[in-house]
């Protein structure tokens, strides 16, 4: 007997696992993707930070941008085509991860935008989050995640880099 589940319902979970998805996504691109072909851009921001700059735009940021358009392409085709409407929710999980991404990396961490004097929500959350990620920036390695710091964590056990990290010349 099939379960009867109100589509609001099939909706909502949708959009959460495409939130959570989101995760090891953004690791993966992080890492073999802007630490891979794409380093050029990337290395912008690893830049600025190691120079203590807060730039209101770096070339990195063409990555939101693109990741953005496509997800407002696939959000078009969900709407559009009846047979693909789950991408709308989808497409919802993945916009309410860059948005709490943003907040994490860009505001939170990084002071980007909007001045934050300190996160007064689950500080110790952000403070676990701001360690891992500026020791990305220092190490040029893991941790390459950013909403669930320990994605990855003893990728480098052995203190090797990955091949595809840059090294500043």
């Amino acid at each position: 007997m099939p379960l009867d589940v109100p589509p609001i319902v099939t909706s909502a979970l949708v959009a959460l696992a495409a939130f959570v998805l989101m995760e090891p996504a953004t690791y993966a691109a992080h890492r073999w993707l802007m630490h891979g072909p794409a380093r050029r851009l990337h290395r912008s921001h690893h830049r600025h930070v190691a120079a203590g700059i807060v730039p209101r735009l770096e070339a990195n940021d063409a990555f939101p941008l693109a990741f953005a358009a496509l997800v407002v392409a696939l959000l078009a085709v969900g709407y559009r085509v009846s047979a693909l409407g789950a991408l709308v929710p989808a497409c919802l999980g993945v916009t309410a991860y860059g948005a709490a991404y943003l907040f994490v990396h860009d505001v939170a961490i990084h002071r980007r935008w909007m001045p934050v004097a300190r996160v007064t929500v689950a500080p110790r959350v952000f403070a676990r989050l701001a360690e891992a990620h500026l020791r990305h920036h220092r190490d040029d390695g893991e941790p390459y995640g950013m909403l669930w710091w320990r994605l990855g964590a003893g990728a480098q056990a052995s203190g090797s880099r990955p091949s595809q990290v840059p090294r500043e010349p």
